[in-house]
């Protein structure tokens, strides 16, 4: 149930900020977790997702929230739209040789399986997350197409001062360290 949907009278903006880099980029080997999994790509890898560098959301924000245009609205603020497999190819480009054996790919038919495997063994996180997988990166739920087509305003669209960090620049200043 969204806010929209609620009958008080209080005023509110939903903020969406997209992904962030910090969770879409792959990992180094050097910063590799001791699961395995070290960067899933869902679906081929080429579904658009909104992204934005975490350090960017308080400045967006305050932004948003200042501005009264926004009161009672729905707002995607974000810095870049990119696909996992562009992501890896800004990764590989800035770690040349660092992330090589590191991909994991998980086809949307794979997804399906694991989603309907929760399901059945009652296994609930499992089940939010393979779900929300298959949201962001196969259905597209988390692109700047998605939020105009529900009606979301696209900070990026009337903000056109507030300065952006796009997904290579991410890239290049943190794994070029």
């Amino acid at each position: 149930m969204l806010i929209e949907d609620t009958k008080i009278s209080l005023p509110y903006t939903i903020i969406q900020v997209g992904g962030w880099y910090e969770f879409g980029f792959p990992p180094l080997s050097e910063q590799a977790s001791n699961n395995g999994k070290l960067y899933t790509v869902y679906g081929g890898g080429e579904t658009k997702t909104a992204s934005c560098d975490r350090k960017s959301m308080g400045r967006f924000g305050a932004r948003i929230i200042d501005d009264p245009t926004t009161v009672g609205k729905r707002v995607l603020a974000h810095e870049d739209e990119v696909t996992q497999n562009q992501l890896w190819a800004l990764a590989d480009k800035y770690a040349p040789n660092r992330l090589e054996g590191k991909r994991v790919d998980v086809t949307a038919e794979d997804l399906d399986r694991l989603i309907h495997e929760s399901a059945e063994g009652k296994d609930l996180p499992g089940l939010v997350w393979n779900q929300y997988m298959k949201s962001v990166y196969v259905s597209g739920h988390n692109s700047v197409a998605e939020a105009k087509k529900d009606g979301w305003i696209i900070a990026r669209d009337i903000y056109h001062d507030l300065p952006v960090r796009t997904a290579e620049e991410w890239a290049k200043e943190t794994y070029s360290t």
